[in-house]
């Protein structure tokens, strides 16, 4: 029996042109084909029993002209498969920037690619409706939440992922004993579905993942919140965090059984600025079901936006 497991996670993926319409990753896959972004990737995708990503925008032909753009050809779901993804989560703020129709399309061509979807809300009796995999013997679940508000607010939009109260409130840098434990309350119960969909999936899963959309954009470290909401959720049984957000990487933390990575950075984005232009694939190896190893693999991005390994990673 192979109860070994091999977890690649990559952080934010937007096929779409970012702000100018006509230059971007969007423009040049209608010109040079879906897969003209990775064409540099030279296999660090590869030997990924599940392979995990957020997905920063929809995919449609039907793409508003105003405002952020961030929205791709739907081909890009069959090229995103064909690099090894297996879940994407779609609990992020960018994903109903085209609208509700344009987003439930989103679902329709990840499933027809064979892409799972995690962070829709439940329908099964948890708020986060949980992706479950079955691997080498083990059983994967996935749970995704977004923590930072939506660009667009309505009824509809509040019913089709799984958003939980902006965590801004306890975003301190303060690690002032008294506002500690205040934080720590507050966390408890705004996260109270978060910690309820765990506690009902843990029993059921050999592993348990969290995609969480949270933190400050551009930030280089997690808020002391974000550690204190990260602690929580492996303290309640989570095996693997995986952040998204910040667009820029943050820290690694081997946390009691658990691993943490507050924020990957991107994987597929057309900022131009250095700052933003690298991002991390995490690369955790499971033996007999617990966590062994980790690697961090840095990767950068020519002028075409396309990943590469970045050197000496």
């Amino acid at each position: 029996m192979n109860n070994d497991l091999t977890i690649k996670a990559v952080g934010d993926i937007a096929c779409g042109d970012c702000t100018i319409d006509g230059l971007g990753i969007g423009s040049l896959t209608k010109k040079y084909g879906c897969d003209y972004p990775f064409q540099n990737l030279n296999g660090i995708l590869n030997n990924a029993d599940i392979l995990l990503g957020n997905l920063e925008g929809p995919l449609s032909k039907k793409c508003l002209t105003q405002g952020l753009r961030l929205c791709g050809l739907p081909e890009m779901a069959i090229t995103l498969k064909n690099l090894g993804f297996d879940v994407l989560s779609v609990a992020n703020n960018h994903v109903f920037d085209h609208g509700v129709e344009v987003f439930n399309e989103t679902i329709e061509y990840c499933n027809d690619a064979g892409i799972e979807i995690c962070g829709l809300r439940g329908k099964s009796g948890y708020y986060s409706e949980p992706v479950i995999i079955k691997k080498n013997s083990l059983t994967i679940g996935v749970l995704a939440y977004n923590w930072v508000g939506l660009e667009e607010v309505n009824d509809e939009v509040s019913q089709c992922i799984a958003t939980v109260s902006d965590g801004v409130l306890n975003y301190t840098w303060n690690r002032d004993r008294v506002k500690d434990i205040q934080s720590r309350g507050n966390l408890l119960d705004k996260n109270k579905e978060v910690f309820n969909d765990i506690s009902k999936l843990r029993p059921k899963v050999d592993v348990l993942v969290l995609m969480p959309h949270w933190g400050y954009e551009w930030s280089n470290y997690p808020a002391y919140g974000v550690v204190l909401e990260a602690h929580s959720f492996i303290e309640a049984g989570v095996d693997f965090i995986i952040g998204s957000h910040p667009h820029v990487m943050q820290g690694i933390e081997k946390y009691k059984n658990g691993l943490i990575a507050y924020s990957l950075g991107n994987f597929l984005f057309d900022f131009s600025t250095n700052k933003y232009v690298s991002g991390m694939i995490l690369e955790s190896e499971l033996i007999s079901g617990k966590l062994k190893n980790y690697k961090p693999r840095f990767i950068s991005w020519n002028e075409d936006y396309q990943p590469e390994e970045a050197f000496g990673s």
